[in-house]
């Protein structure tokens, strides 16, 4: 995923004491209707750590949040057939960053989510969501490389490192138009909402880069 190594290369830049109680969220938020169509908003915030990229960019003199910039994909997602009302969200003081969109069926969310979150869209599409009747399956985009060596060390400084990793969290919210049976993920998944039409999956940044299938989900839902 293009934001990960990003925000690794930060995380490296950044001092860890500096970083112990730094809390950072990514979230995919989807609403599916029963005819296929919805909409999805992608959304970093990037809490305490927000302040520390912006001090730090601003001793090198570069734009502090370029890298969170959304807007750069409003014009191409436009572009894709399905996909309209595509908004980009940047809001410098609260640290929110993100994109939202309306998709009207699976396919077009498929491109739309390859040209965001894909580390390489020069390769075959990857699939993110299937439907096949009550089932919805959601496969997370595949990660490489793993944790960068400075963050994976076994001395002390690996080690807070990593409890730095634990306290990040990525979530996948899925509403849906009909009462959810059952969630199955490698990681935290909850059912929940108005007469159980929500599901949230939840892993953290460790879980993530080590192994970013866990993250993948599958949903059934009640007949």
């Amino acid at each position: 995923m293009i934001l990960m190594k990003k925000l690794f290369r930060y995380l490296l830049l950044l001092s860890l004491p500096l970083l112990a109680t730094s809390c950072l969220t990514i979230e995919e938020s989807y609403t599916f209707k029963n005819n296929g169509s919805g909409s999805m908003q992608y959304l970093v915030d990037l809490g305490d750590l927000g302040p520390m990229i912006a001090m730090n960019s601003e001793e090198g003199g570069e734009d502090a949040f370029k890298d969170f910039d959304f807007a750069q994909y409003q014009e191409q997602l436009e572009a894709i057939e399905g996909i309209s009302k595509v908004s980009a969200v940047k809001d410098k003081e609260a640290y929110h960053f993100g994109i939202n969109f309306s998709f009207r069926n699976i396919e077009a969310l498929n491109k739309a989510l390859n040209l965001i979150l894909r580390k390489d869209n020069t390769g075959p599409e990857h699939v993110f969501f299937t439907r096949e009747g009550n089932i919805i399956t959601r496969k997370h985009a595949p990660e490489s490389g793993g944790l960068p060596e400075e963050l994976s060390s076994e001395d002390e400084e690996g080690e807070s490192a990593l409890a730095m990793l634990e306290q990040m969290k990525y979530r996948v919210k899925m509403n849906f138009a009909q009462p959810v049976e059952a969630v199955y993920a490698g990681v935290d998944a909850q059912i929940g909402g108005k007469k159980d039409r929500e599901v949230l999956v939840e892993g953290n940044f460790r879980q993530l880069a080590e192994n970013s299938e866990l993250l993948s989900s599958q949903v059934v839902l009640r007949k």
